[in-house]
């Protein structure tokens, strides 16, 4: 086997690690829940302050700012798609999706990039060492 075939077939076994964990969605849900974007910015702020007010009793994390939590049905239809490579972003079922994208941007069905790195070192690449040992 190739270098070249090598490097596909260990990124093909971590993809699947990735887009079959289950627990992604709920690292996602941590960010919402402190109204955070994937780099650290705030999602955004509510225009009527009687809603703030509202949502700050709901979520006190977040401080008062946008967390798109009111529910849940957004986070809970996330799933993990592929988007390039070695990239990987949310998609979402809930019809609610296509309206909080316009409103808010794209990068709101992105992951930190920090939170990602935890994943792999302390999840990731456990599966990835017990897979690659199944396979030798």
């Amino acid at each position: 086997m190739t270098r070249i075939n090598k490097l596909a077939k260990l990124r093909a076994i971590v993809a699947k690690i990735i887009l079959s964990d289950k627990f992604l969605a709920d690292a996602k849900a941590a960010e919402f829940r402190e109204g955070e974007n994937p780099d650290g910015s705030m999602i955004g702020s509510y225009r009527s302050l009687s809603y703030e007010l509202f949502k700050e009793q709901i979520n006190p994390i977040a401080g008062g700012a946008v967390d798109l939590m009111l529910t849940g049905a957004f986070i809970d239809s996330f799933f993990t798609k592929k988007a390039g490579a070695s990239k990987f972003i949310f998609g979402a079922t809930d019809k609610k999706k296509a309206h909080l994208v316009e409103k808010y941007g794209e990068q709101i069905m992105g992951l930190s990039q920090t939170t990602f790195d935890v994943l792999q070192k302390e999840v990731y690449s456990k599966q990835l060492l017990a897979e690659i040992r199944k396979q030798i």
